[in-house]
């Protein structure tokens, strides 16, 4: 079967991306595959360094604004981050792009290596 498996992979920005308390797009990491099927997400994240002791929060963003995918990580210092996010998605209702805040008495993160990784096997 041709077409049956879509994947993406968004490069590594270079530098690296400051994180606080309001809620940031991660960099590079918009993609919308735009088919029905069984959906995965790879996000990468070398935190560091960070000020304070709290969470990460990582989220995802749909195209219709709806935000209820996410998750967090108890960050104290420098870490490393491989999050993997599965779904089943109709042709316009998956993750388009991920964000990041700082909570719970976390006041900043700096993150160097970041990426996202997507991939979807048609229904």
């Amino acid at each position: 079967m041709t077409n049956a498996y879509k994947y993406w992979y968004g490069g590594k920005p270079a530098g690296t991306q400051k994180i606080g308390t309001s809620y940031q797009r991660l960099e590079d990491s918009q993609w919308d595959p735009g088919v029905a099927g069984w959906e995965s997400h790879l996000v990468y994240l070398n935190v560091e360094a960070a000020s304070g002791d709290g969470y990460l929060r990582l989220r995802a963003m749909r195209a219709d604004g709806d935000a209820t995918g996410y998750m967090d990580f108890h960050i104290n210092g420098p870490r490393l981050i491989t999050y993997i996010y599965w779904e089943a998605r109709g042709a316009s209702d998956g993750p388009t792009f991920w964000q990041l805040k700082c909570i719970r008495g976390l006041k900043s993160a700096t993150i160097s290596t970041r990426y996202r990784k997507g991939c979807v096997v048609r229904k």
